[in-house]
């Protein structure tokens, strides 16, 4: 597995900053498997707070926060 301190940073970094990343803050690289991740979170509907959202790898089910990030 990738560093994921490094990958989390990385992460944050694309989510704060996308126009400066090559990282797609959506669907980041999974640090364990490589796949891409999906994110779910919030919507014009509210879905969830900010924060709250989190990414998820459908091949190995690794999963994080945004507040993790």
């Amino acid at each position: 597995m990738a560093n994921l301190r490094s990958w989390k940073k990385a992460l944050r970094n694309a989510v704060d900053y996308p126009w400066d990343s090559d990282i797609d803050s959506d669907h980041p690289k999974c640090p364990r498997c490589g796949s891409t991740m999906d994110f779910h979170g919030h919507d014009d509907d509210g879905d969830f707070a900010y924060g709250e959202g989190y990414w998820e790898c459908d091949s190995c089910g690794f999963k994080v926060t945004e507040n993790d990030v």
